[in-house]
């Protein structure tokens, strides 16, 4: 077995030699102890978080793995206007209308945005710090993903802790395509009908015509978002 300095050595050979996770423009670092890694610091963007998160935790002799790295965020947001923009974007987001709403504040209290009967989930966050914390249930993978994309992008927001549980269903290239299809439907930017989306291996392909280069870079930004994806090929063409 590997000690945990060549662990480390090697790690960090391997995320300085990904262009994606690009150490000299981020600030990420990696803790190796007993066979578990760590990732913290901060990423100026979605990208370098995920490839990073994908190298570690794929790593052979990594036992374990834990990924603390924050995003650097798009604008200064305190916790009170994030948790009020979450909430309006939850409740109202088509695809989780029939789930209720609550709110845990940092006091400990709870506050019921809405409740439902009959309801086919229920999500609770926190805020604190700039970091969002999900807990519940959701209908779908589908739904847990989407719910942490919306977290993500809210400006202020810095790191999302999914907690979200879902039905049994075992996670793979399909479940990663269908929340991607998802995810581009979300963002009013993005033309999702030009774009075909698969997924291999839980690196997505994206694929068609689309009337920008500022949608074609838009829609592999939102892909990056999506929890699971190792990595995004970006087939679109724009003008």
């Amino acid at each position: 077995m590997a000690s945990d300095e060549n662990l480390e050595r090697a790690l960090n050979a391997a995320l300085e030699a990904d262009t994606r996770v690009n150490l000299h423009r981020n600030a990420i670092r990696l803790e190796v102890r007993s066979g578990r890694a760590q990732l913290n610091g901060e990423a100026v963007e979605m990208r370098a978080k995920r490839a990073a998160t994908a190298i570690v935790s794929g790593f052979p002799g990594i036992l374990a793995f834990e990924d603390h790295i924050r995003v650097r965020p798009a604008e200064v947001m305190g916790d009170g206007a994030i948790r009020d923009r979450l909430r309006d974007i939850l409740t109202s987001e088509p695809v989780f209308a029939r789930h209720d709403i609550r709110i845990a504040h940092n006091d400990g209290s709870l506050e019921v945005v809405r409740e439902i009967a009959d309801c086919q989930g229920a999500i609770t966050f926190n805020v604190r710090e700039g970091r969002v914390r999900l807990e519940g249930d959701v209908f779908s993978l589908s739904h847990c993903r989407l719910a942490e994309v919306l977290a993500w992008w809210i400006p202020g927001t810095t790191e999302v802790e999914n907690r979200l549980s879902e039905p049994d269903r075992i996670d793979n290239d399909g479940e990663v395509a269908d929340a991607v299809k998802l995810v581009l439907e979300k963002d009013r930017w993005v033309d999702a009908s030009r774009i075909t989306v698969r997924a291999e291996n839980f690196c997505v392909i994206l694929a068609g015509n689309v009337p920008s280069r500022e949608q074609r870079d838009a829609a592999e930004h939102d892909v990056w978002y999506v929890d699971g994806v190792r990595d995004v090929s970006n087939e679109l063409i724009a003008p």
